[in-house]
Formats: C-alpha cells, structure tokens, sequence
C-alpha cells in the first residue's frame, strides 16, 4: 500500500489578507487579540481541553496527545453534524504556545 501526501505552497499573503478580513469583520483593532474570542464567532468551531477529552473517554492526557499526534494542538472535523473542534493541551507551562497554538489551529478551519 502506497500512501501519498499532497503539498501546495501556502499563499502567506492571502493568510494574512483572510486574517486581517476577519479581525476587521469583527471590529476587532486592538492588541491583544482574545483568540478564543474569536473561535468563539463560528457556530460550527468549538473548543475542547485535552484533560476535559481525556476524562470524557476514560483515558490518559499523554493518549489523547498520542491520539491527535500533537503534544500542543489539533483541529478535528466531525462530518457527521459538520463541526470542528480544536483541541488543546491547556497544561502546557507558556500561555503564550497555547494562544499561538490556538490561534494555528484557527489557520486551519
């Protein structure tokens, strides 16, 4: 069995206009940028903590990390009500690695 991934070159400038759009559709001007905030706007995206997913499948936090094959982050799509989820490892010691996690997770919705 041969398995293939496909890459394209990421247009950083389109990232950052979609990036800019949304914090301007949101009247969002001032720094810091609540993050969380911000997924909050989308019905569809929802939040989920690796301890809180952790404790709902009876399981260890190292299982989930090894599960969503992140130590940090991960975005999940559930196409059977077509909704996202963006799980992170809230114990992780820099608040700011999980903002910009966060906010990298929101890159990929």
């Amino acid at each position: 069995m041969t398995v293939m991934t496909t890459y394209r070159d990421a247009n950083y400038a389109l990232a950052q206009k979609s990036a800019y759009d949304l914090l301007e559709t949101l009247g969002i001007s001032n720094l810091p940028i609540s993050v969380k905030k911000v997924i909050r706007v989308f019905p569809n995206l929802h939040l989920q903590r690796y301890d809180q997913y952790a404790k709902s499948l009876q399981c260890s936090e190292q299982e989930v990390a090894k599960l969503l094959q992140s130590d940090d982050g991960a975005l999940w799509y559930n196409a059977d009500d077509n909704d996202y989820i963006i799980f992170y490892n809230a114990k992780i010691d820099s608040k700011e690695r999980i903002r910009f996690t966060l906010a990298h997770e929101l890159g990929h919705y």
